[in-house]
């Protein structure tokens, strides 16, 4: 991709030497975006979720995650230039992901289109219904059209009624699936709930909202590391990239939400932002996949150079940063990232690759991109 808008900036590497880093502008997001939905017009016509998976590289599928975060960036992008392509695109993800919501349960939700690890693919999960339950109350604010709402809150009486959670008088935690096998607490999904119901409240002002959201809040900063990380599940132990993204956009959103838990959510997301950039990334904006927990896992993530970020994670850390950077009132790390993915991942098509050095293109992954993208634009500050 052409970046010739880009600002640079300069940093000191690990050897005391003078970088500079690209910091893209809203023209160069833009041209980036528009050469991104080109591509996937190419890929996949008008079927915005349609493409291959890492898990599943064989066969194409139609994935929900991929409407959902598709449709979103559309809505930010319509905002941004008030062309109507975009909302009807947003439309169209919208009506499809209400067609094709899950058959199983009485209330929307939404999963993966393929068996997971011995889970049929008749199950939803959290973290795909909330990113769609999301995507419903942006696009509500946009056309003021109830059905969307009505939409999002089904979503919410999905997770409570028939995913499932487990509460006591001061905490609440969220099943990841109705699945007997994740019936634990899984720190992300229960911040992206989390932060999925104090939007609902912050657009209803509903009680029972606040509630769950402020509830489940707690769980997630009382189980925050004294540095500053969360592990996906304490049986595992692993501190990954992608996922300590997510656990901060669900508190994020609960700082902007729930004016009682504003203080508490701050002193965690200083923690989560110190964390987060420094030990995940590098000054330049690259990124790794996890932290290794053991000595072996060093030597051989080291050795092998497989520790390399994933591109939702990148896309997770942009959208992540970028709010962290209005919370927090410090230098938008998310532009930086942004300026390395478009530079090092973007290929002369448009669209992203898995990795620097995996030329592969999973649907889920480009919209993950896509939508974080579309986020920086949003910015007025730009």
């Amino acid at each position: 991709m052409g970046c010739s808008l880009y600002k640079t900036c300069p940093f000191i590497n690990k050897f005391g030497v003078l970088k500079k880093i690209s910091i893209p502008s809203n023209a160069d997001i833009i041209e980036s975006l528009n050469a991104l939905e080109d591509w996937r017009k190419k890929f996949n016509d008008n079927h915005y979720g349609l493409g291959y998976d890492q898990y599943c590289t064989n066969e194409r599928h139609y994935y929900p995650e991929a409407y959902g975060l598709w449709g979103n960036g559309s809505i930010k992008i319509y905002n941004f230039t008030h062309n109507e392509n975009f909302l009807e695109s947003a439309i169209v993800c919208a009506d499809w992901l209400y067609n094709n919501a899950n058959k199983k349960y009485k209330y929307l939700s939404w999963g993966l289109p393929w068996e997971w690890k011995g889970r049929l693919q008749y199950y939803s999960y959290i973290t795909t219904s909330v990113f769609i339950g999301n995507f419903f109350i942006e696009l509500y604010k946009t056309t003021q059209n109830r059905k969307y709402l009505n939409y999002a809150h089904s979503v919410g009486d999905w997770i409570v009624e028939e995913c499932g959670i487990e509460e006591n008088e001061n905490e609440a935690w969220f099943y990841y699936s109705d699945h007997p096998t994740l019936h634990k607490p899984i720190v992300n999904a229960i911040s992206l709930g989390s932060g999925f119901f104090s939007n609902l409240y912050k657009i209803t002002n509903k009680e029972k909202y606040e509630v769950l959201s402020r509830k489940s809040t707690i769980y997630v900063v009382n189980n925050q590391n004294p540095n500053g990380s969360w592990y996906y599940e304490e049986e595992s132990k692993i501190i990954d990239n992608v996922h300590i993204g997510y656990t901060i956009e669900g508190l994020c959103n609960v700082y902007n939400s729930i004016p009682s838990m504003k203080e508490e959510v701050r002193s965690a997301l200083i923690k989560a932002n110190n964390f987060y950039w420094y030990k995940l990334y590098t000054p330049r904006g690259s990124g790794k996949l996890f932290i290794p927990s053991t000595l072996t896992s060093k030597i051989k993530y080291s050795i092998l150079r497989r520790n390399e970020a994933r591109l939702w994670g990148y896309a997770t850390a942009i959208r992540a940063f970028n709010r962290l950077s209005i919370i927090l009132e410090t230098p938008n790390k998310g532009l930086i990232i942004a300026g390395y993915v478009m530079k090092n991942l973007q290929t002369l098509e448009g669209g992203f690759k898995f990795k620097t050095k995996d030329k592969c293109f999973y649907i889920r992954h480009e919209a993950h991109i896509y939508d974080a993208l579309a986020t920086l634009i949003s910015r007025n500050d730009l």
